[in-house]
C-alpha cells in the first residue's frame, strides 16, 4: 500500500473459531497485506474471482486489539507530502 492509497471503507477484523479475518475490497488487498506483514502481522490472501471478494487472515497469534489499532492507522493515514515542490 502506498503512502498515496486511501482504503475507502472501514476494516474491520471478524473473528470466527479462533481465526481472524479482514474482509478488504479487491484492489487494495494485495496493498494491505504487505502493510500488515511490516507492522508484524503475515497473513494469507484469499480471493474469489467469481465475485471479486477478498479477504485476509492474518496468522495464528495475533493480539486483535493490536491488530485493530494498527488498521486503524493504516485507514487514517494521510497521503505523504512530495518530496519536492512543484515546478
Amino acid at each position: 500500500m502506498s503512502p498515496n492509497d486511501r482504503l475507502p471503507e472501514p476494516l474491520v477484523v471478524v473473528e470466527d473459531g479462533g481465526r481472524l479475518f479482514i474482509p478488504v475490497a479487491w484492489a487494495h488487498a494485495e496493498g494491505l497485506q504487505t502493510y500488515l506483514r511490516g507492522q508484524g502481522f503475515p497473513s494469507t490472501l484469499h480471493l474469489d474471482p467469481g465475485t471479486r471478494e477478498a479477504r485476509l487472515e492474518v496468522w495464528d497469534g495475533a493480539d486483535p486489539a493490536r491488530l485493530k489499532a494498527v488498521l486503524g492507522r493504516a485507514r487514517d493515514r494521510q497521503p505523504a507530502a512530495p518530496l519536492l515542490p512543484a515546478a
